[in-house]
């Protein structure tokens, strides 16, 4: 190492400076500048963050300047042991082809273990368990390149991302009428893909999603309202073929998809029987002054006009339903926008900032409307269209100023909708909401309080549905009060056969809910993070659980949602008395995976041997103590039964009639009905050895003794371990002083000798010892 003298470094600090000066210099000419027109060069991405078979990793470009960029490294393959469980997460496989991960609503996803050999792929429509495949998960079949063919089956709502990335010998897929959403690089760079037909259920395809399928020339997309990323068919034949495009406009099947500004005329007509104009497609058309819209048109897309600052007229909307966020945001020219009765929803920002939007019209319906759909305009700024900090418009509550709202509001009578955000962050003593209110729009109470919230008709509350919980004004009240009675223990009467999604979630005053048994649907999230809620009533759990799931459509247990908190105590009452014991009747051959996850007063249980899923297992573990199984054993599909390891530390019982000698836990009814249990050992394959007993496999206990040492000449002849001599200190412990003979390999020095504590190792007790080993 170089050291540099100290009288030398005081005679150079007088260059510090300079050398400061010239690094800065440096840095100000060769870095990069936003206004000097540098484009940055990045360097070949490299990992700084490792993937795990769980998580992406993360892969970082470096520029000159110091600026970088990243992007996700795919997760990592399992890494599967002989008993078909990753060594790295624990994820069970059914084979090592498909492999099968449970969701939060008792679905499964799937994905593919390792490089797929097969040429023709079809996806099963429920896993080996019994349970619907809804997702192919990310990375699912990423790099598969001797694919040809893949069937995705009915009831697949999602294909995540990168699932088919690169399979580049795909030529034919056939996807179900039950896919919703394709995600970001779903198919990216699937160069033999030459056609596609999507679903008629399809709500969106991300971005990127077929990027680089270089032969696709097919592109089929169902007569609907749907979101279709810009970026979604990026370098495919279609959109590089000059016939597809017609004056600067290029659509899709129905859709007016992408818009060459620079080709555009001023004034344009929509094709007849377009249905949508696609999100973003005449984004900054500064050039486009009016444009006129089918009577086909339902939908135009999020950012579709976003900036096109001469635009002053749209023509005619005709049977639009639909307008998305920031739809006409910044088009400073339009006048006027006549919005038609068919309208269902008005997007974020819809009419931000058109500064010159003297005359609109919105219909007298129920209506999401985003928020802020008409700030910037001559209508919001002007001071005398609001009252007491309210904006009305007609029957829709469009703003509120927090500021000057008052600390106790009555909202309008007749009042239909409140628009999203509207009340968001609002502190109030008292909130009066009329029942003609329908509609809540996304966020309308976010990170709002109210003290006293008074509603009316529960009936009626109850089929209401929201967007979000920061949508219903009950999450953020202290107190809730239907016609003026406190709202505590919630009894569903027989007139309500259905309750909306979030219409009680953060509601913490509740404490019991009682249900009849028609009631037919709980909407997702109803009661989430009602943490209060104690005790939970029903008549009838045979009609609630009916295996005639199109009666109750939503009973799993992310659907009723006591999810807050799920450690704590939710008592389960059958006619009024508390349940600790639950029977499923034999009849029932379907059941979901949570339906009494949220009970924990349940705390055994007895399952048919024909239930199609042992899901249920896997969601009750927290407190459920012991399953009555009427089976031999819970099989595999393969035919091996699934370890008891993967229930614990749940007890799993399984039945016999007699009390049989063969290894495992057992039960049967004695001769007065009543359950019978007992316990079989199997001795592990791992003999006793001097200091270890033989452990059971499953309960973990001595089966076998541990057999001693057998020191012969000093050393144990099964351990090698060395007999050691000890001397007797004043305070009653112990010091090693010798071995009993110098040839053992392994030294093992114990805590205690007769009881009592060995402190220290004698001066010269090992002075011999040249080939021991410690331990």
């Amino acid at each position: 190492m170089n050291y540099i003298r100290k009288e030398n470094f005081m005679k150079n600090r007088r260059f510090i400076p300079l050398a400061i000066l010239l690094f800065a210099a440096v840095l100000f000419f060769g870095g990069c500048r936003s206004g000097d027109g540098h484009t940055h060069e990045f360097s070949d991405y490299a990992v700084t963050v490792k993937s795990t078979c769980t998580t992406e990793g993360v892969l970082t470009a470096s520029c000159t300047c110091g600026e970088t960029q990243t992007k996700p490294l795919n997760p990592a393959p399992h890494d599967y042991n002989q008993k078909r469980i990753c060594n790295a997460c624990g994820t069970y496989s059914e084979d090592y082809g498909l492999v099968f991960q449970p969701n939060r609503d008792g679905t499964c996803s799937v994905e593919y273990s390792g490089y797929c050999t097969a040429e023709r792929v079809e996806i099963p429509m429920h896993s080996p368990k019994g349970d619907l495949v809804t997702k192919i998960r990310a990375n699912a079949f990423y790099g598969c390149d001797l694919i040809k063919e893949v069937v995705i089956p009915e009831g697949v709502t999602t294909i995540e991302r990168y699932a088919f990335a690169h399979c580049t010998a795909l030529v034919n897929l056939q996807m179900a009428d039950s896919v919703a959403y394709i995600e970001y690089y779903a198919f990216y760079n699937c160069t033999a893909l030459q056609s596609i037909t999507f679903s008629s259920k399809l709500n969106a395809i991300r971005a990127n999603a077929f990027q680089n399928c270089t032969a696709l020339t097919e592109i089929n997309l169902p007569a609907k309202d749907l979101f279709v990323a810009p970026t979604a068919f990026d370098n495919t034949a279609y959109l590089n073929s000059i016939a597809q495009w017609e004056n600067g406009v290029l659509y899709l099947d129905r859709h007016l998809f992408l818009v060459k500004p620079e080709e555009l005329p001023a004034h344009y007509e929509v094709k007849k029987g377009t249905v949508a104009i696609v999100a973003n497609a005449f984004q900054n058309c500064t050039t486009l002054h009016t444009i006129s819209f089918p009577e086909s048109l339902i939908a135009i897309g999020s950012y579709a006009f976003l900036g096109c600052t001469a635009l002053q007229t749209v023509g005619s909307l005709h049977q639009l339903q639909a307008i998305g966020h920031y739809a006409f945001q910044d088009c400073s020219s339009l006048t006027d926008a006549l919005l038609p009765d068919t309208l269902e929803s008005l997007g974020i920002s819809a009419f931000d900032g058109c500064t010159g939007l003297a005359v609109f019209y919105i219909p007298d319906k129920p209506l999401s409307i985003g928020q802020d759909a008409f700030r910037g305009t001559p209508f919001y700024d002007t001071p005398a269209y609001w009252e007491n900090g309210v904006l009305y418009f007609g029957v829709h509550l469009l703003s509120v100023n927090s500021a000057q709202l008052p600390k106790s509001y009555t909202i309008k009578e007749g009042t239909l909708d409140i628009a999203g955000a509207a009340f968001s962050g609002c502190k109030l003593d008292a909130l009066y909401i009329p029942a003609t209110v329908k509609l809540f729009g996304s966020g309308a109470f976010a990170s709002s309080t109210i003290k006293d919230l008074y509603l009316s008709d529960l009936a009626a509350w109850c089929r209401l549905s929201f967007p979000s919980e920061a949508a219903t004004p009950i999450g953020c009240a202290t107190n809730a009060y239907f016609d003026n009675k406190l709202l505590t223990d919630l009894v569903i009467s027989e007139e309500i056969t259905e309750i909306g999604s979030y219409a009680f979630a953060g509601y913490k005053k509740l404490r019991s809910v009682t249900f009849h048994d028609g009631i037919k649907t709980i909407g997702t999230d109803a009661f989430r993070y009602c943490n209060g809620i104690t005790d939970l009533y029903l008549t009838d759990p045979d009609q609630w659980l009916s295996a005639d799931t199109k009666h109750i459509p939503n009973k799993e247990y992310y659907d009723l949602d006591f999810y807050g908190k799920v450690r704590r105590q939710i008592h389960l009452h059958l006619n009024g008395e508390l349940l600790t014991h639950l029977d499923i009747p034999d009849h029932w051959t379907q059941l979901s995976a949570r339906a009494f996850a949220i009970c924990t007063s349940v705390t055994t249980m007895t399952i048919p041997e024909n239930i199609q899923t042992t899901d249920l297992l896997y969601n009750y573990d927290e407190w459920l103590e012991s399953v009555y199984y009427k089976g031999a054993r819970i099989l595999s599909p393969d035919g091996s039964h699934y370890p008891d390891s993967l229930f614990d530390p749940m007890k799993v019982y399984y039945y016999t009639g007699e009390n049989t000698n063969v290894g495992g836990s057992y039960w049967c009814y004695d001769e007065n009905g009543k359950i019978k249990k007992w316990h079989n050992c199997t001795p592990s394959n791992r003999p006793a050895t001097c200091t270890a007993y033989q452990r059971c496999t499953d309960c973990q206990q001595a089966v076998a003794p541990a057999l001693g040492h057998s020191f012969e000449n000093g050393v144990c002849t099964r351990c090698q371990r060395a007999d050691l001599s000890y001397a007797e200190n004043a305070d009653g412990t112990f010091t090693v002083i010798g071995l009993g003979s110098h040839d053992a390999s392994i030294l093992y020095i114990p805590e205690t000798h007769n009881g009592k504590p060995v402190t220290a190792i004698g001066k010269m007790a090992f002075k011999n010892c040249t080939s021991s080993i410690p331990s």
